[in-house]
Parts: C-alpha cells; sequence; structure tokens
C-alpha cells in the first residue's frame, strides 16, 4: 500500500514539475489527457500514473496562468479608481489591512491587495478610493527567495496607502461571510490584548508561535532564531496543532464529554484554528493528519502515519500545486516523513530495548525526534538558507519543552482578560517571563561558536542522493525499495556526471538588485569570479554567492569610498576567501571605510589601489581601469571641494569581441581622457542621476543597453537624452527590473530581467 501511494504522489509531483519549467500548449495536454484516459479506462492500468501525471500537469498551468495574470498587472502607479473590501486585519509596520478588489476603475476585477492607512476599518467595510496601486518593493534576484512572486502567487496584485481624503465613500457590503466577521475580530482581539500584556520583542514572539505572524517579529530576534534553527517555532504546523489539541483534550475529559463527542468537537477545533491562521500549508498538513487520526479514532481504524502524510501531500498538490515550490511546504513534509521513519528505525533497535520505559520514552525518544528532524531539514537549510546548523537538536530539547507553558498561559490571558483582568495580568506576568526565558537562551545559545556554519548552496542531484541513502538504510531490509532506491542512485550519479561534462561556456554578468547602491557579479567559465562592489544590504550578495556555490573570489572591487558601494563587503571578509583587491583608495574620512580598510589590510593576499594603466587579464577577460589618474588619486582627498563620486574607478571589461564599460557614480564623464570609449554595455553613472550629461555619455560610449542600477524610477531627464539618438538604446532599470543578467556564449549576447 505504501508503495502505490508513494507513486500517485510521485506522478503528482513531477506532473508539477514539468509543467513548472516545460509550457505544453492546452490542447496538447488534453489530447494526451484523453488518449492516456481512454487507455486506462481500456484496463492499462498502468497508464493510470500518467494520468495522475498529466492531470496535475495541467492543473499546474491553469494556476501558473492565473498567477501570470496577476504578476503583469499593467496599471501599476497610475490614480485608479478602486473598489475595495476590507477582508483581514495585519499588525505590521506597514501593511495594516488585506482587501479584496471588486472594481478597478469601475469594472469588475479580481485580486487582493495590501492596505496601508491610519483609518480605522472594519470587516466587510467596502471603500470607494482614488489612489495609485504599487507593486512590492522587494529585491529581485536569481537564485534568491522573491517576495515577489510569492505574494503575487497567494493572489495579491500590490500596496495601497490612503488616507482619509483619498476615501470618497466607506458603507458596510450587503453580504459578508459571518464566519469572516467572527475570525477579523478574534484576529483583532489577539493582538490588542497581546501587545497590552506584552510590551517588548515578546509580543512578536507570542504571535508568531500562536498564529505563524512573524511581521512584527523582532528582526534580530528572528534571525537569531533562524540561526538557531527553530524557524519552525512560527512555521503553524504538527507542533502546534498537538499542542492545542492535548489542552483542548484535557479541558474535555475535566468537562466529562464523551469519547466520540470529544473526537468530533477536537476536528471542528482544528478546522477553525486553520482558519484563524489563514490556512497556511504546514498548519493544512497537520490538520490533515489531526482529522485522519481522529476520524481513524471515532471509526475504530488503525491509522498509519505514512500514508497520512502522504495523502495529505497529494490532497494539498491537487488543490494548490503551486505549494510545491514553497519553503514552508518542504520543510514541513520532511521534517514530519524524517520524525516518522526516523523514529520508528532508530527507536526499535535491539540496545534500547533493555533501557528502563521511563528513559526511553521521556529522554531518549525526545532526543530521537529531534535528531531525526535535523537531519531530514539539513539539505534544505543548506540549500534555501545556506547554512546548516548541527547543535539543532540539542537546542530544541531546551527550546519546545516552554511551548505547552506558554500555549496553556497564553490561552488563560486570553480568555480571562474578557472576565478577571486582573488574574490575566498575574499569567501576563508569568507569560512574560516564560517568553523572555526562550529569548535569552536563544541568544546565549546564538553566541557559542560554530553553532551555524555557513554552507554554499547544495546541488539538487546531492540532495536526492542524500535522502536516497537515508531511505536505505531505511528500507534495506526490503527488496523492493532497495532496488528502487539503488537504481535511483545511479541514476542520478550519470545525470550528475554527463551534466558536468556538458556543461557549456558561459560568462554570465549579473548586475545585483541591492535596492540601495549597486552590486556586480561576472562568473567566468573557469570558475573565476570578479565582483564590482556589494551594495548596502550584506546579505544579498553574500547569498547570491553562497546560492552560486561560490567561496572564492578572485578579484573585488570598490570603486569608491560611498557606503552604498562597499557596504556588503563587510560580510564577505569572513565568510569568503578573496584573493585579490582593487580600491579607489586606502584613505577616507568614513569611519565605516576605514574599519574596512583594516579588515581588508588583515586578512587581503593582495591589494592594489587603482590607476588608469592597470589592467587584469585572464584567458577570458581583461579588465582595464581607465580612470582615476594616479595624480588625482593622491590628491583629491586633501581638496574640500573633490566630489568623492568623481574619484570611482571606471573600468573598461572585455570579453572577446564584447566590451562592457563600468563608470561607477562618476558625475563628470570630461575627466575621462580615453579617447576610445565604445561600449555594448554601459552600466550608467551614479544610479542613473539627473545630474549626469547624458547627452555626452551616450556620444561617447555608443552603448546598445544602459544600465541603471537605482532605487527609483529612471530619471525624466535620462529618457529625454535618450529620445533624440537615431538608433534606440535599450535601458534596464534594476527598481523595475530585477537583477539583470547577461549571458556570453560564443560570443553571442543574451540579456534577461528577474522582474519587470
Amino acid at each position: 500500500m505504501h508503495l502505490i501511494v508513494f507513486k500517485v504522489a510521485l506522478s503528482l509531483i513531477l506532473g508539477i514539475i514539468f509543467s513548472h519549467y516545460f509550457a505544453l500548449p492546452n490542447l496538447v495536454f488534453l489530447f494526451l489527457i484523453i488518449v492516456v484516459g481512454l487507455g486506462f479506462l481500456l484496463k492499462f492500468r498502468t497508464l493510470g500514473y500518467l494520468l495522475i501525471f498529466l492531470l496535475s500537469g495541467f492543473n499546474q498551468k491553469q494556476n501558473k496562468i492565473s498567477y501570470e495574470t496577476i504578476r503583469r498587472f499593467p496599471f501599476y502607479n497610475q490614480n485608479l479608481n478602486l473598489n475595495l473590501i476590507i477582508s483581514d486585519i495585519r499588525f505590521s509596520d506597514y501593511y495594516k489591512y488585506e482587501a479584496d478588489i471588486y472594481k478597478l476603475n469601475n469594472k469588475p476585477a479580481l485580486g487582493k491587495v495590501f492596505v496601508n492607512t491610519s483609518c480605522s476599518l472594519d470587516y466587510g467595510d467596502c471603500l470607494e478610493l482614488s489612489a495609485a496601486l504599487e507593486d512590492f518593493n522587494f529585491p529581485q534576484n536569481p537564485e534568491l527567495f522573491n517576495y515577489h512572486n510569492y505574494y503575487h502567487q497567494q493572489g495579491y496584485i500590490g500596496v495601497v496607502s490612503i488616507d482619509s481624503a483619498s476615501i470618497r465613500s466607506i458603507y458596510k457590503a450587503p453580504k459578508i461571510k459571518p464566519i469572516g466577521k467572527i475570525l477579523f475580530k478574534i484576529r483583532r482581539y489577539i493582538h490588542k490584548t497581546l501587545a497590552s500584556y506584552l510590551p517588548d520583542e515578546t509580543y512578536g514572539l507570542l504571535l508568531g508561535i500562536f498564529l505563524g505572524d512573524k511581521e512584527i517579529l523582532d528582526k534580530k530576534l528572528n534571525v537569531t532564531f533562524k540561526d538557531l534553527g527553530l524557524g519552525h517555532l512560527f512555521a503553524v504546523s504538527g507542533l502546534h496543532v498537538s499542542l492545542l489539541c492535548g489542552i483542548l483534550l484535557l479541558i474535555l475529559m475535566i468537562l466529562g464529554i464523551r469519547r466520540k463527542f470529544r473526537l468530533l468537537l477536537l476536528i471542528a477545533f482544528v478546522g477553525f484554528y486553520l482558519a484563524l491562521i489563514n490556512f497556511r500549508v504546514p498548519a493544512i498538513r497537520a490538520s490533515l493528519m489531526t482529522f485522519m487520526a481522529l476520524l481513524g479514532r471515532i471509526l475504530e481504524r488503525k491509522y498509519d502515519s505514512v500514508h497520512g502524510v502522504i495523502i495529505a501531500l497529494i490532497l494539498i498538490l491537487t488543490f494548490w500545486p503551486q505549494a510545491l515550490f514553497e519553503i514552508s511546504f518542504q520543510l514541513s513534509f520532511i521534517t514530519t516523513l524524517a520524525i516518522i521513519l526516523g523514529v520508528s528505525k532508530i527507536y526499535s533497535y535491539g540496545i534500547l530495548q533493555n533501557i528502563s520505559s521511563s528513559i526511553r520514552d521521556y529522554f531518549i525518544l525526545p532526543c530521537i525526534v529531534s535528531l531525526s528532524a535535523t537531519l531530514g531539514i539539513t539539505p534544505l537549510l543548506s540549500y534555501h538558507f545556506f547554512q546548516i546548523t548541527p547543535g539543532t537538536f540539542i537546542i530544541n530539547l531546551l527550546v519546545i519543552p516552554f511551548l505547552p507553558l506558554i500555549f496553556i498561559l497564553g490561552i488563560l490571558v486570553l480568555v480571562l482578560n474578557l472576565f478577571i483582568p486582573s488574574l490575566a495580568l498575574f499569567y501576563g506576568s508569568t507569560l512574560w517571563v516564560s517568553l523572555k526565558a526562550i529569548v535569552l537562551i536563544s541568544e546565549k545559545l546564538a553566541q557559542i561558536p560554530f553553532i551555524k556554519i555557513i554552507t554554499p548552496r547544495w546541488e539538487f542531484i546531492i540532495i536526492l542522493c542524500y535522502y536516497i541513502i537515508i531511505l536505505l538504510f531505511i528500507y534495506w531490509t526490503n527488496p523492493t525499495w532497495r532496488k528502487l532506491l539503488l537504481f535511483s542512485v545511479l541514476i542520478l550519479a550519470n545525470v550528475f556526471i554527463f551534466t558536468k561534462v556538458f556543461k557549456k561556456e558561459t560568462i554570465n554578468i549579473t548586475f545585483l538588485d541591492t535596492q540601495k547602491g549597486e552590486s556586480t557579479v561576472i562568473e567566468l567559465p573557469t570558475k573565476e569570479v570578479v565582483i564590482i562592489d556589494a551594495g548596502v544590504q550584506n546579505s544579498i550578495l553574500r547569498n547570491y554567492l553562497l546560492a552560486k556555490r561560490i567561496k572564492t573570489i578572485n578579484w573585488a572591487i570598490v570603486t569608491h569610498p560611498h557606503y552604498d558601494h562597499y557596504g556588503g563587503f563587510r560580510s564577505l571578509i569572513n565568510d569568503f576567501r578573496v584573493q585579490n583587491w582593487l580600491l579607489a583608495t586606502t584613505v577616507a574620512s568614513d569611519t565605516l571605510y576605514t574599519n574596512l580598510i583594516k579588515e581588508i589590510q588583515k586578512k587581503a593576499e593582495n591589494i592594489v589601489v587603482a590607476h588608469k594603466g592597470i589592467s587584469i587579464t585572464n584567458n577570458d577577460i581583461l579588465i582595464e581601469v581607465l580612470y582615476p589618474s594616479r595624480e588625482l588619486q593622491k590628491l583629491s582627498f586633501w581638496d574640500d571641494n573633490f566630489d568623492p563620486n568623481n574619484l570611482s574607478i571606471v573600468l573598461r571589461v572585455i570579453f572577446s569581441k564584447d566590451t562592457l564599460l563600468f563608470l561607477g557614480d562618476l558625475t563628470c564623464m570630461n575627466l575621462i581622457t580615453t579617447e576610445e570609449l565604445g561600449a555594448q554595455v554601459v552600466k550608467s553613472p551614479h544610479h542613473g542621476s539627473e545630474y549626469i550629461d547624458y547627452q555626452l555619455l551616450i556620444n561617447k560610449t555608443k552603448p546598445q543597453y544602459l544600465i541603471v542600477t537605482a532605487a527609483q524610477e529612471i530619471p525624466r531627464t535620462l529618457k529625454e537624452n535618450l529620445a533624440p539618438f537615431p538608433k534606440p538604446i535599450k535601458v534596464f532599470n534594476t527598481k523595475t527590473d530585477g537583477a539583470i543578467i547577461l549571458k556570453i556564449e560564443k560570443h553571442e549576447m543574451k540579456i534577461k530581467t528577474i522582474g519587470g
């Protein structure tokens, strides 16, 4: 039975993956479904799995079409007439409510938006207003998590910021869902009540544990929990559902409720809690398994937990195929399977049977559960978060025992606040102490050296082999599973070898979307890496390099001492090996830059101060420094009137017949004395500033593509100066287009964007 259910789930997953990466026309899909379906009806039963594959692929395609429609919404940043219905409340630094669009410019429309407003609104309020709809302002980079796509897949189009003057009228919707209104009021009550009893970071921590809402969780604390491998505390799943069910079951038993009625009440309660937390995927998985287990009790049928996990997976992917690509989905199912399979295998070892049952149940079993979960999620932590936390299974044993007490105290505070506020205050203080203990323990543990290990992203094939080897360990005695798993390892090994042997030689140049500042990564076929600037945020460049499995940087270039260009280099010094540094200067009035130079001088293998005439050569690349001159480099910082932007290193990068020009933040093109500056690709100086003489820039460089690394829209002056040129120049902007990727393969240049 396990094998049949597994084959169904595998067919479903493969169909979703196929449809995600390969676009077949609807007619082709339908034709294949009809042909295979007829074959299945004619008793060719083996075609059943192929039919599931095709149906899941078709379902995924329809889901993807809906998501793409939202992603390509054409009316951003325009003044629109919107009719919204408030559907949910949010407590965060920015978004306050969620709303459904039912009219756009007086025409029926579908989609959801976040509403940022200081107005007090209620569930079912209908708003008629005039406002601009903005897209989400998150960085969009290859290989990294894309919040734009995540929210668009959830049906959210963007953000509306409004004040009372923007709203023409507010009235109640004629039809509202009673359950929706109840949930809205309960969420508002929970937020307000907990905020009144928990005045510091413990408020955000409890909301994360209770409702999976991390939006107001202290950012530093959130990083601490992630570094310790405790992110599962905020992914409402089996642990949370089982704790709440245990508390409710105890109350019902005390009240003397009969067994079958107790179980029915538990099912209803789990469904209500699922709605309260907005049907998060890990909670849906846990709830479905709970439903099946409770139903088995009611019907007096045996419940198999492995079947329960796989059936929950099939149901979720049938109705929401895109969930397969969500991190929470992957972590939830892998962790649950790891615990179920790992505990059953390890706990059955003969050596453990000689130990007393009390020691096994209260000490050894929790250790096995935590160890199994840690082994299960280790590859996913590397793939998604670029780190592994070997001590997580011990950390869990220190932190998780607090959760039952926190849940009980939290429920008491919420209930007693309605009737006996003074008693609620007492339990609120005890709750604060419990939460503060978790915070203090976590902060102390985070200071232990090597509590987390930074690691490049594991390759997907390596991850599959890892899980197959674990399954081999578990199912070695089963001949069918053993043959299937060994065959899978051999296939994956061949795929891995052939992909390495026949990998195309490509030069990749990625202009990252750093939001503030800029950073460009050049990857050569020889595996050498050159980085030009690093933006402000440490995590963007760092995570991109780890996602690309890069740990050695051959050249790191700091074009000039402004924080939006060098800030991201601070993390590279400790986490990566940087062989060579090319610096605009080692002298600056900026203390942070001076500290960076000191760190570089301690660890660098080679430091070069840039000036005209320096070049970096490789079989595939030539990098020339065109500016500044030696004299200017020496004198610039002793002149108070000199603009540090005009110290920017100007680089010409040549790949065979392809030329790129990097101008840093240079504001005066006349400072470059090199006569021939022609280039196919020019990185616009100073983020497309309106103070640049673009006519002079274009006349000197004659580009095909102009790359703007900006935190705002392309300035009007740039558009006006480009208009008169007879040959069209394609302009890309990281603000609207996300990261911009150039691929040079066999002297053919291709350019694509991640967003836009």
